[in-house]
């Protein structure tokens, strides 16, 4: 493993402030995987671009988000919070990662069983835009959902473009959310396999079906809106 001892370029600051201490990531999570750790010192925590674990005085997210740079900003899938048992720790978290958008892909009995059904309202109460877009558990979007879709993908985009963060979460974080995150990836303008295979190396589990496979490569690159000039 060849460790970087500079910040790479396509490696944003998940919190955007603070100072940054590079650490071998085998000193902090024995076999992962992964080139470097970030160190965040204003809240203490531990990013690890390709999949996030936080660590505070005292006590630890359950949620883990992992993370890979999208056009300007950066785009996450994870787990549903609250599926590790810590709500509030997750949510906590999240509202610290500061996404632009939150998409849901759970159903509302997964969220209601996980005691998550609050999801929405409490994101928006922190600021934070949400989507909901559910899809059962290993299956491909409906017509309903590919009416939707293209609303919240322009929310999603325009976010990314504009330096933003998007978090897609399904119940486990791979099929449902793999699923949108690749297709968010390619109506951004990456070639399919590239994109997948960039989505798995954060990721191994990442879309789980050769159907939401194929939903996913149907998306085509959505250029971004031109600017209105002002007249007068």
């Amino acid at each position: 493993m060849r460790l970087r001892s500079a910040r790479p370029p396509d490696c944003p600051s998940p919190f955007g402030v603070g100072f940054w201490l590079y650490l071998p990531c085998f000193a902090l999570f024995p076999g992962l995987k992964l080139n470097f750790c970030l160190v965040d010192s204003r809240i203490g925590g531990i990013i690890v671009f390709g999949g996030a674990h936080a660590l505070r005085e005292g006590w630890m997210s359950q949620i883990v988000i992992h993370a890979l740079s999208v056009g300007n900003g950066i785009l996450a899938i994870s787990e549903l919070p609250g599926r590790g048992g810590d709500y509030a720790g997750d949510l906590d978290f999240i509202r610290e990662w500061r996404p632009s958008l939150v998409i849901s892909m759970t159903t509302l009995s997964e969220m209601f069983d996980l005691g998550a059904l609050s999801l929405g309202n409490d994101l928006r109460e922190r600021g934070t835009r949400w989507a909901h877009l559910p899809v059962v558990d290993f299956g491909a979007p409906d017509d309903d959902f590919d009416k939707k879709w293209p609303m919240v993908a322009d929310m999603a985009l325009s976010a990314m473009r504009g330096g933003g963060r998007v978090l897609v979460h399904c119940k486990g974080g791979c099929g449902r959310s793999g699923m949108a995150a690749l297709r968010l990836m390619i109506e951004m303008g990456e070639a399919p396999a590239e994109a997948l295979s960039r989505l798995r190396n954060v990721r191994p589990c990442a879309v789980e079906t050769d159907a939401q496979f194929d939903w996913a490569r149907r998306g085509r690159r959505r250029p971004a809106p031109k600017q209105q000039r002002s007249v007068g």
